[in-house]
């Protein structure tokens, strides 16, 4: 299975773009765009442009950032609702739970 950096650079490629005309069109500099595809930086903020400009969902282009993302944000839901039950509120906001 290929990482996520190697899916992006292969999804540029695919999409028929060289690293430096890509960099420009999302206003990234090359050397940043290639950090972001040798996985020395993680594209967090980025996702969504890259993502969409080469025609792909976040999550299938970043799956494995994005399982990553679901289980941060159940540990913080698990332990935010345990917060508010010691503080005697029991019913958390709708569309949290």
């Amino acid at each position: 299975m290929a990482t996520p950096t190697t899916r992006l650079a292969l999804a540029r490629r695919a999409a028929g773009y060289k690293q430096g005309e890509f960099a420009e069109l999302l206003g990234l500099s090359p050397a940043r765009l290639c950090e972001y595809e040798g996985g020395e930086r993680p594209p967090e903020s980025r996702q969504a442009d890259l993502a969409g400009e080469l025609g792909y969902s976040i999550d299938a282009l970043f799956p494995e950032e994005l399982a990553v993302g679901e289980e941060n944000l159940r540990r913080w839901l698990a332990t935010d609702q345990s917060t508010l039950k010691s503080a005697g509120i029991s019913q958390p906001a709708r569309g949290l739970t």
